[in-house]
Formats: C-alpha cells, structure tokens, sequence
C-alpha cells in the first residue's frame, strides 16, 4: 500500500479538504486535492494534512496530484517514512494591535487560532514559550 500526503495551510477554519484518487484507470493513479467551501467561511489560518492510499505490488515512482494550481508530479519516497507534526512544539499568540504583546496564549504549533491573534512568539517547547510570555506579555485588558 502507498499512501499520498498533502500538506499545506487552509485559509479559513471550515473547509474541507480532501485527496481523492481521479476516477480514471491509469496506473498509477492519479489524486486530485478539493477543497470543500461552505457557504459561510470562519477565517482562520488552519494547517491541514491529507492523506490517500493505493495498493501496489511494484514500485511507484511518482504520482501526478491535481489542485487549484495545475496538475503537480509529486515524487514517493520509498526510504522515509511520513513525519507528523511535531506534538512537542508550541507557539505563543497574541492579541493584534497590542504593544506589548497582550492576552497571550500558548498553544501547540499545529493548532488554529482564530484571527483576532497573531503568533508573536515560537515554535518553541512549552516551557520556553512560558518563559517567554512571562517577560513578554502583559495582561489582558
């Protein structure tokens, strides 16, 4: 089995984003990345990662992916396993138009926060991100 991964960064918290197989029989198959938009959008930047499998018995060497772009030939690594983000990273998001920093909040690296925040600080590990808030950040107003 293979599997496809396509990662990126979604404008807005509420789509939905798929990587479905074309449905046309080529070898190898070819995937195509949608995004779902709902009539009423929350902006928020969101990461994503998506994900497809296929069996195969002989080696692939690449896959062509189709996006709002353009078809892409996308390379499979045979040699390396898929990283997931990682869980030890945070980040430190603060409130915009505030000078100092104010109404700090740490967060993991892959997490959405909403627009009215910005990241100011990371990524870092959790404790540094503390640290920093402490020296950084006052208190909400």
């Amino acid at each position: 089995v293979i599997t496809v991964h396509a990662v990126g960064v979604a404008s807005n918290s509420n789509y939905v984003i798929k990587l479905e197989q074309a449905l046309i029989s080529i070898w190898p198959p070819e995937f195509l990345l949608y995004y779902y938009i709902p009539p009423v959008v929350l902006p928020a930047l969101r990461p994503f990662h998506v994900e497809a499998c296929f069996p195969a018995k002989d080696r692939v060497d690449s896959v062509t992916v189709t996006d709002a772009t353009g078809r892409h030939d996308v390379e499979v690594r045979h040699d390396h396993a898929f990283a997931p983000p990682a869980m030890d990273e945070f980040i430190v998001i603060a409130r915009v138009g505030t000078t100092p920093p104010s109404s700090c909040h740490v967060i993991p690296a892959d997490h959405m926060y909403i627009q009215t925040h910005y990241k100011t600080y990371g990524p870092a590990s959790k404790a540094d991100c503390e640290t920093w808030v402490l020296g950084n950040c006052t208190p909400a107003a």
